[in-house]
């Protein structure tokens, strides 16, 4: 399984005040076996600095399903 970053974005965490660095990364393989899977599938979102402390579960799935679609987009946009 090749995993490949994809993204990765800086953002304010305006609960603590502090920012925090999220990471995005897409198992190729998934996504290339299958050009009718959904280019948001496989896409994972990793805290790699800083914390999401503050955020309910709820906040925090609710910013994946914001960011992932466009970074997808971006991504598959990037890569033709």
């Amino acid at each position: 399984m090749k995993t490949r970053v994809i993204a990765e974005l800086k953002i304010l965490n305006t609960v603590i005040g502090r920012p925090v660095t999220l990471v995005f990364t897409r198992n190729e393989e998934d996504v290339m076996s299958n050009p009718q899977v959904p280019i948001e599938q496989g896409i994972e979102m990793q805290v790699t600095e800083g914390e999401l402390s503050g955020l309910t579960n709820w906040a925090i799935e609710d910013l994946k399903k914001k960011l992932m679609p466009t970074i997808a987009w971006l991504h598959n946009w990037k890569s033709w």
